[in-house]
């Protein structure tokens, strides 16, 4: 069976509270922001996940915290045009059920994904579909510490995309990105 690696990712430090005239989906990424999104994406190049498919939520700040990775991935020498980005406003507030069709979306002959999300969806979907038992346990110890903006939990699964149900996945790593 195949093997496949899943990054889920909180997005990075947005501004505190929507600015007159603006919703929070307009909320956009504060200078630390940036540079945490950037470190992120040496992290991603350090452990083997660079992705094959990103899905980004379709709101400013998750928008911005690709931009910010993709400059830092082409940074390192990552064809980051090779690198398949679908825009999913289906991200955008979602719960862990949706977040899980919108996986369910992936290609089969994907292997690598990261989904850039927000709280509290992405969080929530993790202790959902991860065997807590399999999984590395500083992963885990440091997972149920919280999931700060700019966090990233990867996790292994050894099934389709679509098929991803709750223990399925092992959970190798969970990271905050700062520089």
């Amino acid at each position: 069976m195949d093997h496949r690696k899943l990054v889920l990712m909180r997005h990075a430090k947005a501004e505190p509270v929507p600015s007159h005239g603006h919703t929070d989906f307009d909320r956009a990424l504060m200078p630390r922001g940036k540079t945490d999104a950037r470190a992120a994406a040496a992290w991603l190049i350090e452990h083997d996940l660079q992705p094959q498919v990103v899905l980004v939520s379709t709101a400013v700040r998750a928008q911005q915290t690709w931009e910010a990775i993709s400059e830092g991935l082409a940074s390192l020498d990552v064809k980051v045009a090779e690198i398949d980005v679908v825009d999913e406003p289906r991200i955008y507030d979602a719960s862990p059920e949706r977040l899980h069709d919108v996986l369910s979306d992936v290609a089969d002959d994907t292997h690598t994904v990261l989904l850039i999300g927000h709280s509290p969806g992405i969080p929530d979907l993790i202790p959902q579909v991860v065997d807590p038992d399999a999984s590395d346990q500083k992963a885990v110890d440091r997972f149920n510490r919280g999931f700060a903006t700019s966090t990233l939990a990867a996790m292994d699964i050894d099934r389709p995309w679509q098929a991803i149900v709750a223990g399925t996945a092992t959970l190798t790593h969970v990271h905050t990105a700062r520089l």
